[in-house]
């Protein structure tokens, strides 16, 4: 009776203190405070601790405690609950009956648990013994049941789990069929709708990583999308479908090339991020992700920006990443592609290293049988290939060939990455053939690269890649057997790879390239022949330099091309196609500034036949305008970096507007040239006051192509004497004797004048008779024009300069001891950066009446320039009561009056401080009072009807050594921006002399009561002529750097 009674005391106690537990556990389910879990825990672990085994709800006691600890697991990650849950939780599954209506329940909450510890803690073992229990629990679960759905949803949750884990498809297989049907069957308005439609395109996004099916990569994006829109904006899980999208626009655009697909994964990326809390577990995962957004944008655009918030991001993922976290691997090897991209541009060999050593790193961290060992091994191949590359060191190609062939193993046959393994394999076999000389590794190389190009997808961005690899290998089994049949493989790998439409234009542009290397000098058909390639690359060209980047990113594009479209005109020179070489010469110079000219081209014929597109091509083109002038300053922004890839995607979005918008205007009959460039019938007619002399400079020869006014021919001259060599070495050494001259209008001090005989002067002298013998002479020679006439009636020449001989004052040839031996003898020079800023120039049928004069004597910060009052002096006399002189000085002359005083005025005179902005030329420049007013502020006003614009600062038509031909400086930006007739300097000007020149001008073009802007050109012959009789022949630094550009 004792024993009775003490057991039913027992038991009394037990339920109590059950029942106890589960009242704070349900306290703690409705108001969240942790205290109440842990005294649930406590009362429901003492509770059974009293319960007698084959006690009818030791199970339900057990089962509950186990949840509880699952509860405080989910709260505080400890991994000793989980444990613990999976314990108890076990041994109440062990206790149920098979008939138990409580079964399905404990066999669901069991097999969820081993899935948590599978994600905690990578063990596969957890991960089968999900699926068992979640598996006996779907059988038994009625279709009735409120759980059934969830059953189903979480068993293909752990199928797409050991899929990703061991890689087999048929797991993939059963995570797509539960995921679709639960999803079938789940109303949308259930608050787990959100969840299913994500777990059912990852599953899509997984297969289509495994069979490249792009059907599988559009539903996983429709899906993911589906579970965007049905999650509301305040919930937890918000960030993460915006990221799960960003993933999926990022893997698109690596399939197809689309480079919206690639802003969106950044837009989408940083909205997540920005929502996501400094704390949270999916940080890492969020900044890794937009990590290998931007180092996919840059290997798209080159903004070397974007490879900068590649690494940054990198490495703050990887910061935040525990070395045990299943994601670790994955994060390392994302960052070392940063690296390895940094690398290949920049050529820093610490950066190769640093992706080594992460490579191996993520290697010695990837399980034998993780689906991404392929991966990791092909990219330490790829990565000991590129040092070989760098050092030579045999082991490292070795080392290269043995990874690759390891990755290739490790890829299924139906993979889609598979070709990029046998591409892989396949370029370092032909290094290996490079270096040693072995046939059969050439042989091995073309196998490959065939087997490559058979498993790439049609229309894919590296197919252009794997036909350039394959064309290589053929071309030295050509050299090497010497069988055309091996060249003309080659050459037609190359013309396809240059036609691949999805591919980034870099890369065919590339292929161009080398395509018309292998053919210049062969007898081949017309659809290989070198100068089809080179009329690819001139097509390709503008597509590089993308209106869709900034300008200096255009610019950097720029230097990389090297003397392209010189190379190419040389070639159509060499085979009699003179008009097609000035076409090339024409397309080839001042890109960016065409392009800024392009977008204020008039739209009047457009507007009269269809004033609707007109309309829509108008406002894009001026959004892109204003888009190409600004600079953003993200300063005292909330979201800088959202904010600033926001201004980054909308210009990207424009420029893909406007191309399409053109393309649809060239269908309209009569508009099919529309913004195409001038053939080569337009351009002669540049030469409207006198011939135009274009000179071509490049390695193979150096050839001048002129024409004449009222005259359809392209003339042709060969410059058997001058070299690229030699008018490289006259630019070195007239800049080294400039040097030596001293200051100009930078400082307060005036130029010190050089000796009659000092070495500068004497090659200077020298530099300008070269010049003559070389280039001048025989031009003059061949127009007739060598016959002295007096001043007045001398021909005009317009001079068009190519490479280094635009740093040289070819108007100053001559000798200076010798009478009637020098170009000024005979003409009156011009230059022009293009034919094309001659035919989009007109000087104004009505008479000019108004002279803008500006002068700044004194500029904080900068150098005292006494002699600019003087200066404007002259011309306020020569203006007389004829023209309306206004002048500007001193604090007087600020960034809004001397634009308000040049939309007013017809000529602008400027005798200040300029600046150069060598990487930028919006941002160049002239200092006034209150700061610099730049090309950007002058331009945005699209003057129209101006004249003159005197430039009588330093260095005003000095440009940039490394892109010669896009004259990026002040004087052609004046002519882009309204004013056809530009006076400038070469360098810097005297203070002294600056005056002289500004008498003499504007009292010749001034004279007889009328300002003459069509004597220009007539007006600055006549000045130097002046002042070189006033100051010496031998003073060529002070005289021969006053130029004039245009009409």
């Amino acid at each position: 009776m004792n024993n009775y009674t003490e057991d039913a005391n027992l038991e009394g106690l037990a339920l109590r203190l059950f029942d106890k537990g589960k009242q704070l556990s349900l306290r703690f389910m409705r108001f969240g405070s942790l205290d109440d879990l842990e005294k649930a825990i406590e009362h429901k672990t003492k509770s059974i601790l009293i319960t007698p085994e084959g006690h009818p709800a030791k199970a339900e006691r057990l089962h509950s405690l186990g949840a509880s600890h699952y509860r405080r697991f989910q709260c505080l990650g400890n991994a000793e609950d989980l444990h613990k849950d999976i314990k108890y939780s076990a041994q109440a599954v062990a206790l149920t009956p098979e008939d138990h209506s409580e079964r399905h329940n404990r066999l669901g909450g069991l097999g969820t648990s081993y899935y948590e510890r599978f994600m905690l803690l990578d063990d596969l073992k957890d991960l089968d013994m999900a699926i068992d229990y979640e598996t006996q629990a779907y059988l038994i679960t009625p279709e009735n049941h409120s759980d059934w759905h969830e059953r189903i949803s979480n068993l293909g949750a752990s199928y797409y789990q050991r899929f990703l884990r061991l890689g087999d498809l048929s797991d993939l297989n059963r995570a797509i069929e539960y995921a679709s049907r639960v999803c079938s069957l789940t109303p949308k308005d259930d608050p787990d709708q959100p969840e299913r439609f994500g777990r059912l395109g990852a599953s899509y996004h997984a297969r289509f990583n495994r069979l490249g099916d792009l059907n599988d990569l559009e539903k996983s994006l429709k899906h993911h999308i589906q579970a965007h829109e049905l999650t509301s904006e305040n919930s937890p899980d918000y960030p993460s479908r915006l990221s799960n999208i960003s993933v999926l626009y990022h893997e698109r655009f690596n399939h197809l090339g689309d480079l919206a697909d690639l802003d969106n994964a950044i837009k989408y990326e940083l909205q997540s991020h920005s929502l996501t809390p400094e704390n949270h577990p999916d940080l890492a995962e969020q900044l890794s992700h937009l990590g290998a957004a931007y180092n996919g944008r840059f290997k798209c655009l080159r903004s070397l920006s974007d490879l900068n918030k590649a690494i940054e991001f990198s490495l703050q993922a990887i910061s935040l990443t525990p070395e045990g976290h299943p994601g670790f691997p994955r994060r390392l090897s994302h960052l070392s592609t940063t690296y390895y991209e940094r690398f290949i541009c920049l050529g820093n060999l610490s950066d190769l290293n640093k992706a080594i050593e992460k490579r191996l790193q993520a290697h010695s961290l990837t399980p034998k049988d993780h689906p991404d060992l392929a991966i990791r091994l092909g990219s330490l191949g790829a990565a000991y290939h590129e040092r070989f590359m760098h050092s030579e060191n045999i082991d490292d190609l070795q080392k290269a060939i043995e990874y690759k062939q390891m990755a290739l193993e490790a890829t299924p046959e139906r993979h889609p990455h598979r070709y990029k393994r046998l591409a892989n394999i396949g370029t370092s076999y032909y290094e290996r053939y490079m270096c040693q000389s072995n046939l059969t590794d050439l042989d091995k190389a073309i196998e490959y690269h065939h087997q490559a190009l058979s498993f790439t997808p049609e229309g894919h961005p590296s197919l252009p890649t794997q036909l350039s690899t394959l064309s290589t290998s053929y071309h030295q089994k050509y050299l090497r057997l010497g069988s055309v049949d091996f060249l003309n493989q080659a050459l037609n790998y190359l013309r396809q790879a240059s036609g691949c439409l999805g591919a980034t234009p870099r890369i065919r542009l590339d292929a161009a390239l080398d395509w018309a290397r292998l053919a210049i000098g062969q007898n081949m058909p017309q659809e290989l022949n070198h100068l089809q390639a080179y009329q690819t690359e001139m097509e390709l060209i503008p597509e590089v330099i993308w209106l869709g980047i900034t300008v200096e990113e255009r610019y950097a594009a720029l230097e990389l091309l090297n003397n392209v479209v010189n190379k190419a005109s040389s070639a159509a020179i060499q085979d009699c196609r003179y008009e097609l070489a000035l076409e090339w010469l024409e397309q080839g110079r001042c890109i960016v500034w065409n392009q800024i000219l392009a977008l204020r081209t008039p739209l009047d014929e457009l507007r009269i036949a269809h004033p609707s597109i007109a309309y829509q091509l108008q406002g894009i083109r001026d959004e892109l305008h204003r888009a190409s002038l600004q600079v953003f300053d993200p300063q005292g922004h909330v979201n800088d970096s959202e904010l600033l890839e926001s201004v980054v995607q909308r210009h990207h979005r424009l420029a893909t507007q406007h191309a399409a918008l053109v393309l649809q205007v060239r269908q309209i009959p009569g508009f099919e040239s529309f913004l195409r460039p001038r053939p080569a019938p337009e351009l002669v007619l540049a030469a409207r006051t006198g011939p135009v002399v274009v000179i071509n400079i490049h390695n193979t020869s150096c050839d001048a192509l002129i024409i004449r006014p009222g005259d359809t021919q392209v003339y042709y001259l060969e410059l058997p004497y001058l070299t690229d060599q030699r008018v490289y070495s006259m630019r070195t050494r007239v800049e080294l004797s400039l040097e030596q001259r001293g200051p100009g209008r930078e400082t307060k001090r005036r130029p010190m004048l050089s000796e009659p005989d000092s070495p500068s002067q004497q090659d200077f002298k020298q530099i300008l008779v070269t010049l003559w013998n070389n280039l001048a002479s025989p031009i003059l020679n061949f127009l007739g024009y060598l016959t002295v006439k007096a001043p007045n009636d001398l021909p005009h020449i317009t001079w068009c300069m190519t490479g280094p001989l635009t740093f040289l004052p070819l108007h100053a040839a001559g000798y200076y001891d010798r009478p009637h031996s020098k170009l000024s003898d005979y003409v009156v020079s011009s230059y022009t950066p293009t034919l094309s800023a001659i035919l989009s120039s007109t000087l104004s049928s009505v008479d000019h009446t108004s002279i803008l004069a500006i002068g700044q004597e004194t500029t904080p910060g900068l150098s005292n320039l006494p002699g600019t009052a003087r200066e404007l002096e002259h011309i306020k006399d020569h203006s007389g009561n004829f023209v309306m002189y206004q002048q500007l000085t001193g604090n007087h002359a600020t960034l809004k009056t001397v634009l308000d005083g040049m939309v007013l005025n017809d000529w602008v005179h400027l005798a200040c401080h300029a600046h150069q902005n060598p990487t930028d030329p919006r941002k160049s420049g002239f200092f006034l009072h209150d700061g610099i007013l730049d090309l950007s502020a002058i331009m945005d006003k699209s003057f129209k009807g101006k004249g003159l614009a005197f430039l009588s600062a330093c260095q005003t038509a000095t440009g940039d050594k490394k892109l010669a031909d896009e004259a990026i400086h002040l004087a052609s930006g004046m002519l882009i921006a309204g004013y056809p007739s530009v006076i400038a300097t070469m360098w810097a000007v005297g203070d002294s002399d600056a005056p002289f020149i500004a008498d003499k001008v504007y009292g010749k073009l001034l004279e007889g009561g009328r300002m003459k802007s069509h004597g220009v050109a007539r007006a600055l012959h006549h000045a130097v002529e002046e002042l070189r009789k006033e100051i010496g022949d031998d003073q060529f630094e002070r005289w021969a750097l006053f130029i004039h550009i245009g009409l």
